[in-house]
């Protein structure tokens, strides 16, 4: 799970490889030549820095849809599920840097 908070989408640059998608938002990441990967959703995220944005956008309590979680979701998520997102970035990180 990655956490997003985004409305809008992007079409893939030509000769892009995409390479994650969802129901919500088939362009979410994608490799460009040898040392470029960009995201549509947030692998940085960590409890503190969701609880830090949480403070701050007292709003998301009025928003409402299929892929968007609630207010009350959002402050119990298990720190287990930052996990994933965060090492994915971790190993982008690792791949753009060996590519240099």
């Amino acid at each position: 799970l990655a956490l997003s908070w985004h409305n809008d989408t992007f079409e893939l640059p030509e000769n892009a490889v995409l390479l994650a998608g969802s129901a919500a938002c088939p362009n979410q990441a994608y490799q460009y030549k040898h040392n470029v990967l960009a995201f549509q959703f947030h692998p940085e995220i960590t409890p503190t820095n969701l609880a830090l944005f949480l403070e701050e956008k007292p709003d998301i309590t009025n928003k409402d849809g299929t892929y968007i979680q609630s207010f009350e979701e959002l402050t119990h998520t298990s720190p287990d599920t930052f996990k994933p997102a965060n090492e994915l970035l971790n190993r982008a990180v690792d791949f753009v840097l060996g590519a240099q």
